[in-house]
């Protein structure tokens, strides 16, 4: 069983298409995925007591819930990582277009908007930078999610990582993998949605408004760097070689193919 812990802003909805298409083609049949919190709302927890049974792949924004349950059958669990400080501005980005769009209901969307006017009033300014982002940090605290997905009783969870940059790779070595080339590279890049660069965002900063952003957000959430970077230097690379033969395994893959 294939375990897609999806940490978000990190390419993982790209990351998810791209698994799912592959094991289509490759003839998995719908009842062998789950996909919660498009298929599954997350707070259904039933279809995890009715595992391993033919369940080969699941992905989710998944919590410790949902981890008592899976990890007892000793899945191939892979997470998504990237940058914080791109991930953060990703974020901002994706509730301020929400909020253009009309979606102005939600408490999230109205504090990230005020976070952003924060920012655009202070800019230049590091203690009122830095002031903003605390108080964003003290009012939403966004990486308590980040810490819930990556760690199950003080541990990573994850079997094997990738980076929110390395989509393209991932859809190289999954053509390699195919077996009679059933789906090529082109095929599964096509599916996949490329993680949005925060353009929206820095469009309203400087260059060196930027690098003051940066440094702020740093000292402010020198934690989940660190979070982020003990991930990275304790999980190995899903491309490393042994790692990548047991996720082909876990696709149904038993064999290299050439």
């Amino acid at each position: 069983m294939l375990v897609f812990a999806h940490v978000p802003k990190t390419g993982g909805t790209s990351i998810t298409a791209i698994l799912l298409r592959f094991l289509t083609a490759c003839g998995a049949s719908p009842e062998s995925v789950l996909l919660y919190g498009t298929m599954i709302p997350y707070t259904d927890l039933a279809p995890l007591d009715q595992l391993p049974g033919r369940i080969q792949f699941l992905a989710g924004h998944f919590r410790e819930p949902h981890y008592d349950k899976l990890l007892p059958h000793k899945p191939f669990v892979i997470a998504s990582a990237r940058d914080p400080f791109e991930r953060f501005c990703s974020g901002l980005e994706h509730f301020e277009r929400l909020r253009q769009a009309g979606e102005t209901t939600l408490h999230g969307y109205q504090r990230t908007s005020r976070l952003l006017e924060d920012l655009a009033a202070g800019r230049g300014n590091r203690q009122a930078t830095c002031e903003a982002i605390l108080r964003y940090q003290r009012e939403a605290d966004p990486y308590r999610g980040l810490r819930r997905i990556l760690l199950y009783q003080d541990r990573f969870v994850a079997d094997a990582r990738i980076e929110s940059t390395e989509i393209d790779r991932l859809c190289r070595m999954l053509a390699t993998q195919s077996p009679k080339r059933v789906i090529d590279c082109e095929t599964l890049r096509g599916v996949s949605r490329q993680n949005v660069w925060p353009q929206l965002f820095f469009n309203r900063f400087c260059v060196a408004d930027r690098a003051l952003l940066r440094e702020c957000f740093d000292e402010c959430f020198g934690d989940t760097n660190e979070l982020v970077q003990a991930f990275r230097d304790q999980t190995p690379s899903l491309f490393a070689p042994a790692i990548w033969q047991l996720c082909c395994q876990r696709l149904g893959l038993q064999e290299p193919v050439a």
